[in-house]
């Protein structure tokens, strides 16, 4: 077994619909990455549950991993902005250098909606000093200052209207995707971050679209680092042909999810094959029926035939 040197902490947040998912997506990390992790920390607002002390359990034994977990009382959020299937529980991660213990300077945050399918090595690695030319925010850096990065994540930029970013007091060209943050805790402590988080949720409330995620966005404006869109492969990229592209992490982000019978990510069967490595192997969806089971049928005969058509016309 190979021993690294640089291990890194992995922060998860979940409310109680999302127990699985998060027991699914902490198995995809292990599997992969079970010697390059430190401790696995999970942030909920569930006061007892059997179904997360078995989860716990379940790591445990298959992993020899045990997860810390830390309640929060998610009434300090009760003025925050939700709306669709977002809860509470997205804005944890804007307390993370409050919760998590002081020794931590460095954290790998992860939703619960998403794959790890391979090593996250060159993630581990990344410092956040830069002293040489690096693009940040579309700035360049010069080469004899040294600027600390609070974060590293993957822009989305593309798929959000600039007039809104604007409307935020957003002036830069780059947007990213709060799914999959590297993050700097050293720093959010010292310049005590939440304190701003917070100040920036109450300013804008309904104007935050994408609540948490918003804030980050306007809270560490220039001051974040590009990922490679591997490491947070986001359903946006959904119309260009996802299996064909490179990705150690895949999200699924949106309100359709691979657990949905429905769902037609091109992708969904990552989730599958870890979820049956988990001990909700045997879950149905809750949308299974006849009906849409003939529905998905009939759709596969007609792309079968649309297909055929097609190379006997070409």
């Amino acid at each position: 077994m190979c021993e690294y040197k640089n291990k890194i902490d992995v922060v998860f947040a979940v409310d109680e619909n999302y127990i699985q998912h998060f027991c699914v997506a902490v198995t995809s990390l292990l599997e992969n990455n079970c010697d390059r992790i430190n401790n696995v920390y999970l942030l909920h607002d569930i006061q007892e549950s059997q179904l997360l002390k078995s989860v716990i359990s379940f790591l445990f034994r298959r992993y020899k991993k045990e997860l810390i977990s830390l309640y929060v009382n998610d009434s300090i959020f009760s003025r925050f902005y939700i709306s669709g299937y977002i809860s509470r529980a997205s804005y944890y991660r804007l307390i993370l250098s409050e919760v998590l213990p002081d020794s931590i300077e460095k954290v790998l945050y992860l939703d619960c909606d998403l794959i790890v399918t391979s090593g996250l090595d060159s993630l581990v690695e990344l410092e956040f000093w830069k002293s040489s030319s690096y693009q940040v925010n579309g700035s360049e850096i010069g080469k004899n200052e040294n600027t600390e990065l609070f974060l590293y994540a993957v822009n989305e930029v593309k798929w959000h209207n600039i007039g809104r970013l604007r409307s935020l007091g957003l002036t830069g060209e780059k947007y990213f995707n709060a799914g999959v943050l590297l993050i700097n805790l050293k720093r959010w402590r010292s310049e005590n971050i939440s304190k701003k988080f917070f100040s920036i949720a109450l300013k804008f409330n309904n104007e935050l679209m994408f609540h948490d995620q918003d804030i980050l966005n306007i809270v560490f404006e220039n001051s974040w680092g590009e990922l490679n869109e591997k490491f947070n492969l986001l359903n946006t990229w959904f119309k260009q042909d996802l299996r064909n592209r490179q990705y150690i992490i895949i999200h699924y982000t949106g309100s359709s999810k691979p657990w949905h019978f429905n769902d037609s990510h091109p992708l969904k069967s990552a989730y599958w094959y870890y979820l049956f490595k988990t001990p909700f192997k045997f879950y149905i969806p809750y949308d299974f029926n006849f009906k849409n089971l003939l529905l998905k049928i009939l759709k596969l005969f007609y792309s079968f035939g649309k297909e055929i058509f097609i190379r006997q016309t070409a």
